[in-house]
């Protein structure tokens, strides 16, 4: 799945601006890892937005999308690398643009 085509589908179900997607990709196989990080305007907008999609059942080919606030887990400490972006998991790996509309 790329960027376009699940931002057709967040277009759908949030009323906030989307700034950018950004899939995350095997190097090797090309294939998603079935998560990712939507951006948007500021942390106020990024909040509005979780809380919209995070009511719904967003679900591709029977997989529930999670959304969450990014949080990267290093050694000894934990930080979020910004207030704007939302993290999106749950999608499958092989999926392919037609099979997300």
């Amino acid at each position: 799945v790329d960027e376009v085509a699940l931002f057709r589908v967040l277009v759908k179900h949030c009323d906030v601006e989307i700034v950018g997607i950004k899939i995350l990709t095997d190097e090797i196989s090309g294939l998603s890892r079935g998560y990712g990080f939507i951006d948007f305007n500021d942390g106020e907008s990024a909040k509005k937005a979780l809380g919209q999609l995070t009511k719904q059942d967003i679900t591709i080919k029977e997989r529930k999308l999670v959304f969450d606030e990014p949080v990267y887990y290093m050694p000894q400490k934990m930080y979020s690398p910004s207030e704007n972006v939302v993290y999106v998991s749950n999608f499958p790996r092989n999926l392919n643009n037609y099979e997300v509309e």
